[in-house]
């Protein structure tokens, strides 16, 4: 956990890799196998109530929440 100003950039493209990467992947793979275009993913409430010294993190939840409208086609 940490703040915006002590987060590396190795720790950034690591937590975003994951947490963010993850989501978009399994979206994108998933969609050409849906009968419909509703997409729903399951984030923690951290992308609309961050938590002090987890930088990263509350990026890539705002991230995930940000990810799933823009996938409507």
């Amino acid at each position: 956990t940490e703040e915006a100003a002590d987060c590396s950039a190795a720790e950034w493209d690591a937590l975003m890799r994951v947490n963010l990467r993850a989501y978009w992947l399994v979206t994108k793979y998933s969609l050409a196998h849906m009968d419909r275009d509703t997409v729903t993913n399951v984030f923690s409430i951290h992308a609309t109530s961050t938590v002090p010294a987890s930088f990263p993190y509350n990026v890539s939840r705002t991230g995930a929440a940000g990810l799933t409208p823009s996938t409507r086609r």
